[in-house]
């Protein structure tokens, strides 16, 4: 049984979003955030609660600011990032090695 509100839920989901980060074998993160920067070739930018809608070609990291309070940062080759809805979905492409080995430590 929900014990959530209406009000509640909606207070929610204006503080946070979900992120979910995959290549194409798997499910790198899938977390609650309240923040996320990634990087494109124009630069830094940070995703917050009830973003706008768009996509972007990312690269080099992205970092993923928790409700829980964690900073998880994943490096990454390229990719595609598409905020939706108040969600992010992010397509891996090419992780670097180090993103693999931390992957596989998941």
């Amino acid at each position: 049984m929900d014990t959530n509100t209406p009000n509640q839920e909606t207070q929610q989901s204006a503080t946070s979003f979900r992120v979910t980060v995959r290549d194409r074998k798997r499910v790198i993160l899938d977390k609650e955030a309240k923040a996320m920067t990634a990087h494109n070739e124009t630069g830094t930018f940070d995703v917050l609660p009830q973003h706008a809608n768009f996509i972007s070609l990312i690269n080099q990291s992205l970092t993923v600011h928790t409700t829980d309070g964690k900073k998880v940062t994943i490096p990454i080759n390229n990719g595609v990032l598409k905020v939706k809805e108040n969600g992010i979905h992010c397509y891996i492409n090419l992780l670097s090695a180090q993103a693999q080995q931390q992957a596989a430590l998941k």
